[in-house]
């Protein structure tokens, strides 16, 4: 004979109310959605649209990322995007190593750039993209046509005052060493130029100014409305940045291995190579990105100019204090 139990009424609401808490904690675990920081303001608009819609994007401040104002928006991030010209500011010690598989995907250039870091370092780093410096020109068609040969048009007499260059003693200082004059460097600093990442163009367009150089995506854009307006790769290379993805986590690695390898798509990697974005993993349609930009007016640098250009690796403790030391003491009336 069956002997059926019944619930009091109290003990069906108790056991209700436990099966509701654990669908919302499974529902709430299950759900987890990855969570990706970076500043949105150094990442081309194509490549902020291939991010996967179902990861939450936080703009992060890298100037006080640590700041406790920050510091959990920080905490709950997944993965990190910087560019190599933070890499100083963080803490590697918060992130995790990538799987090897990872790197075998890079190309010959991610790999030699690699190699410059500490093994305990660069197992954290996996580059996504590479951006090149350009120079743009305002209406003058002479510097033009010496600034697609070398960097030394940076120390010509007519230009001085009117050059907006990066606020990077490190940038300046590459540039320096490729200009054919032992002190460039130095006149360089003479030459009253104007420092400013954030608002070049604008100095450009409002200013006396007739040269900037900035990262090829920043002015893109305005580049294709503006007929005052020239862009010009020095033949024999210019600085680059270098993009990077970091974990913070391991949750949920297949979705980035998914990702990245989403990001194998011709059409998705022609979009990013017009505004400025270059890939850092092996494709085979490579050759064919860089004849797709041959009749685009503005088109980024040539295969020669990004064979002979450079990257920055990431300086010591010691070393940045000796460059800020001389960049303060350069610049102090």
């Amino acid at each position: 004979m069956i002997k059926y139990t019944y619930l009091s009424r109290r003990n069906f609401f108790n056991y209700l109310r436990l099966s509701f808490v654990f669908l919302v904690a499974s529902c709430a675990k299950g759900s987890k959605k990855i969570v990706i920081g970076f500043q949105k303001t150094f990442f081309p608009e194509s490549f902020k649209k291939i991010l996967p819609k179902l990861w939450d994007k936080e703009n992060i401040d890298f100037i006080e990322i640590y700041n406790p104002k920050n510091i959990y928006k920080y905490n709950k991030l997944d993965y990190l995007l910087v560019n190599d010209g933070w890499l100083n500011k963080l803490k590697f010690d918060d992130f995790k190593d990538f799987d090897e598989d990872l790197f075998s995907k890079l190309n010959e250039k991610s790999m030699n750039f690699l190699n410059t870091f500490e093994k305990n370092i660069r197992n954290k780093l996996l580059p996504l993209g590479v951006i090149p410096y350009g120079v743009i020109i305002k209406n003058n068609s002479d510097i033009k046509n010496i600034a697609s040969e070398s960097w030394d048009f940076l120390l010509h007499e007519d230009l001085k005052g009117k050059i907006i260059l990066p606020n990077s003693p490190r940038i300046l200082l590459s540039l320096a060493e490729t200009i054919d004059d032992q002190k460039a460097f130095n006149k360089l600093i003479d030459q009253q130029n104007i420092y400013d990442d954030e608002n070049a163009m604008d100095w450009l367009l409002n200013s006396k100014a007739v040269v900037a150089v900035m990262p090829f995506f920043l002015c893109q854009k305005i580049l294709n409305f503006d007929s005052r307006l020239s862009l010009v790769f020095p033949r024999k290379g210019v600085p680059l940045m270098w993009q990077f993805i970091m974990c913070k986590s391991y949750s949920n690695q297949s979705s980035l291995l998914e990702w990245i390898d989403s990001l194998d798509n011709y059409n998705v990697q022609k979009k990013l190579f017009k505004e400025g974005w270059y890939p850092t993993f092996k494709y085979e349609y490579m050759k064919d990105l860089y004849n797709s930009k041959d009749n685009i007016k503005n088109s980024g640098p040539s295969y020669e100019c990004l064979q002979n250009s450079w990257s920055l690796s990431l300086l010591s403790e010691k070393e940045k204090n000796k460059i800020e030391v001389l960049w303060e003491t350069l610049l102090s009336p």
